[in-house]
């Protein structure tokens, strides 16, 4: 007996779809070619750069080592080690703060608690306007109010008065609420996509209240916090913390993070020649940083898969 083949035609692509869908993607695909893949790869080839001044004209010495030679010597100056430390402990603090408040919101919002609705809108206002406007309203905000409420010679009055510039409690106050907005709303969207059927079944085995959030709604969740945290490693080093919104370029070292310093530097290396020649050493930095983060989000992210709950 003969076996009969069926073929599937394939459907035929019109032009006129072929041709508006590579000029629509054409835009975002350039864009991330130039400034995605274009950037880095100069960036890198940047890092092995010396240059000199001569006659008010930069000379480049090309495949020089000398960046890296910096980079490593300012890894044992107290700046750095400032620098790296708060840029640490606002990490763990915004976290570990950040992470178990906003699944608490997500839930409540996902339940669909009494003014949950409103609730949400609270949580996601800082992050519908622009960011130097909430960190204007907020500082200001902080300016006026903390030496009525608590006293101008009190403690908390001092503060949180953003005059003083040493105020990282409140920075990192700041960080968690206007962080809320994402959170909760990758959280809340995760819940909603569990079934109905898996809620039902464990309401029948007598799963209510925290048991569901505990046992169903947190591993069925777990992919998305994993994300959360394996972005929020691999962006430590980058990371302002909301200080250059709060402070522009005059912020304290108390709240000074490697990455509100790494901008601050970079963006006044444009001014003159003298400072675009210092470009190369800030592009060895970078460099440096991103493998050192390498290996650290990788083993974040190896940890979490091994070790946290299954969705299955």
């Amino acid at each position: 007996m003969n076996e009969i083949k069926l073929r599937r035609k394939k459907p035929k692509i019109d032009k006129g779809d072929l041709i508006f869908y590579c000029v629509f993607m054409a835009w975002p695909v350039l864009q991330f070619l130039v400034y995605y893949i274009g950037v880095n790869i100069n960036s890198i080839l940047m890092s092995f750069q010396f240059n000199q001044i001569i006659d008010d004209k930069i000379v480049t010495d090309y495949f020089s080592l000398k960046q890296y030679a910096k980079v490593f010597e300012w890894f044992g100056n107290a700046d750095f080690k400032n620098y790296l430390s708060v840029s640490i402990s606002a990490f763990l603090i915004t976290t570990f703060i950040s992470l178990p408040l906003g699944l608490l919101f997500a839930f409540y919002i996902y339940k669909k608690l009494p003014f949950w609705s409103g609730f949400r809108v609270v949580l996601f206002l800082p992050s519908i306007l622009s960011g130097v406007v909430v960190a204007r309203i907020f500082s200001d905000y902080l300016s006026a109010c903390a030496p009525i409420i608590f006293g101008k010679d009190s403690v908390m009055g001092s503060l949180l008065d953003p005059v003083n510039q040493k105020f990282f409690p409140v920075l990192m106050f700041y960080n968690v609420w206007i962080g809320f907005g994402t959170s909760v709303l990758m959280y809340s969207n995760k819940m909603s996509a569990i079934p109905e059927e898996i809620i039902e079944s464990a309401h029948l085995d007598g799963a209510m209240g925290f048991k569901e959030f505990w046992y169903i709604v947190l591993p069925l969740t777990y992919s998305t916090i994993s994300v959360f945290m394996i972005t929020g490693v691999a962006s430590v080093f980058v990371n302002q913390f909301g200080a250059y919104d709060m402070f522009t370029g005059g912020a304290d070292n108390s709240v000074k993070s490697i990455g509100y310093w790494f901008f601050v530097q970079v963006a006044s290396k444009f001014k003159t020649v003298q400072k675009s020649a210092e470009l190369p050493y800030y592009s060895a930095v970078g460099v440096v940083l991103t493998l050192i983060t390498i290996p650290v989000a990788l083993s974040i992210r190896w940890a979490l898969e091994h070790f946290g709950p299954s969705e299955e």
